[in-house]
């Protein structure tokens, strides 16, 4: 796309600044409809429409939308599992449930870019943006 390395902490910040304005909104709107369904499934529409953006993505600032919505859509669904595990759990499990969350998201954080880097050499950028659209769509069902 002809921009230089250092460009990548665009990307990078754009994914943190969509999930910093996303996660604080989400959290106060859900607290105030007491809707956990709603918020969950803008998630999952944000998840398609960033595999869209990306799939068709051809310059620069694309990709800086693609994370920016990306990042929207994480801050909002990882907002809405927090509190969905808050709401159905009691106190004295919290702790536990909590941890298992984050045993599974440290593992994703490990194995997610070994396995989307090799997705990515196998199937490209097109490839990428179809499995984010599946699983968008996978949530959707």
């Amino acid at each position: 796309m002809g921009v230089s390395r250092a460009s990548n902490g665009i990307v990078t910040a754009a994914f943190g600044i969509g999930g910093l304005v996303a996660g604080s909104l989400i959290g106060y709107v859900s607290d105030r409809t007491q809707n956990r369904i709603g918020p969950q499934l803008c998630a999952s529409v944000l998840y398609v429409v960033s595999g869209l953006v990306l799939y068709f993505a051809k310059h620069f600032y694309q990709i800086v939308i693609f994370r920016l919505i990306l990042g929207i859509a994480s801050s909002i669904a990882d907002t809405m599992l927090f509190t969905t595990v808050a709401d159905v759990y009691p106190a004295n499990l919290l702790g536990f449930k909590m941890a298992v969350i984050f045993v599974f998201d440290n593992i994703g954080n490990m194995l997610g870019p070994l396995l989307g880097g090799k997705a990515y050499e196998h199937m490209g950028v097109g490839g990428i943006a179809i499995i984010a659209i599946a699983l968008g769509l996978f949530e959707l069902q």
